[in-house]
């Protein structure tokens, strides 16, 4: 008996250890608020009980941390930046949880969507970048938001772009064109690009695949919200001249789901808004800094 609650305690302790590391991994991701490094020393001081390795590994971030510690507390320059580094730390982290519980502020997500350039007249090209393969959420939704949008329209071509390194008729970048064609866009108003590995890429192979004249026709962008921005000055980057974008995102529940309903879903998808926002603003550092947009 004494040995079944032994090792029982055991188990339930190198349990507890290995999920306080993984939380504490998790909130290390950027985007995702709280103190992932702490949770991370807590789950090795867990471990540390039964493994020596652990117990190794915390003492060597106990022993980093304090001699850094010690070197700030020598300097009165390395202290000063130090709590200035910690008040941008906090005020981070306090926009973090903000954003969490009430969701990123709404003109910051129109100003990625592109909310300012919704179509004015009719394209002459609608332009649907893909996101992942075909089926995929993201790549669905885009299919659908372009059929709905041009299949009343004459003498619109529709270009479906999605990398692929095999026959782009069986793959996903195919089946996105057969995505049209059975929400009822003809086939023959359908192009394909397949070779773009980015949003730079495609808008120059896009605009390869089109005649001299095209950079002057309307064009509409088709794709998820926070990437549009980014998408529409890529396209203007390449000399097209009358742009427009059109946001093609998911609708929530139609329905009341009652009244824990924003802790149950609001809160993650906030998480998750917050953390795609980062990686967008980013990625349109990035693309400036290379002269893409």
């Amino acid at each position: 008996m004494k040995w079944f609650i032994h090792h029982g305690k055991r188990v339930a302790r190198i349990t507890a250890g290995v999920v306080v590391i993984l939380v504490g991994l998790f909130l290390m991701i950027p985007g995702v608020p709280g103190p992932g490094f702490i949770v991370v020393f807590a789950g090795l001081s867990i471990l540390a009980v039964d493994f020596v390795w652990a117990h190794r590994l915390k003492t060597k971030f106990k022993d980093g941390a304090t001699k850094m510690v010690d070197k700030v507390r020598g300097n009165l320059r390395a202290q000063r930046l130090g709590r200035r580094l910690l008040q941008v730390v906090a005020v981070l982290f306090l926009l973090q949880v903000l954003g969490v519980l009430i969701g990123p502020p709404r003109w910051l997500q129109d100003w990625l969507s592109a909310t300012a350039y919704l179509p004015k007249e009719q394209p002459r090209y609608i332009i649907v970048l893909g996101g992942g393969g075909i089926p995929s959420t993201s790549t669905l939704i885009r299919t659908y938001y372009a059929a709905e949008y041009g299949r009343g329209l004459t003498g619109t071509t529709f270009i479906v772009s999605l990398p692929t390194d095999s026959d782009p008729n069986t793959s996903s970048v195919g089946r996105m064109r057969d995505e049209l064609v059975r929400r009822g866009i003809p086939a023959s108003s359908i192009q394909m690009e397949y070779r773009g590995l980015d949003t730079h890429q495609e808008a120059a192979y896009i605009r390869k695949m089109l005649d001299a004249s095209a950079i002057h026709e309307p064009i509409l962008v088709i794709s998820s919200e926070y990437h549009l921005r980014r998408a529409m000055l890529c396209f203007r980057k390449e000399g097209f001249t009358r742009v427009s974008a059109l946001d093609a995102s998911g609708i929530g529940a139609e329905a009341e789901m009652g009244p824990w309903s924003w802790l149950r879903y609001g809160i993650w998808n906030n998480a998750g808004n917050e953390a795609r926002i980062i990686r967008e603003f980013l990625a349109l550092l990035t693309y400036k800094l290379r002269g893409w947009i």
